[in-house]
């Protein structure tokens, strides 16, 4: 498992913003929440069930 949350957001544009949001659709913002709902729960999961005395590898 592997997780990494630092992001250098003002690497990627002045205002931090980033993409066009008009190229944004109903049905990509539908897929976008199944499939990272899907991830953030198998990371839940994989959590839950860790090892806890075994966190290093």
């Amino acid at each position: 498992m592997h997780l990494w949350a630092e992001r250098k957001w003002s690497q990627i544009s002045e205002d931090t913003g980033a993409g066009n949001p008009h190229k944004a659709t109903k049905e990509k913002g539908k897929r976008f929440f199944k499939d990272l709902s899907k991830k953030m729960g198998n990371l839940f999961y994989d959590i839950c069930k860790a090892d806890t005395n075994d966190l290093y590898e």
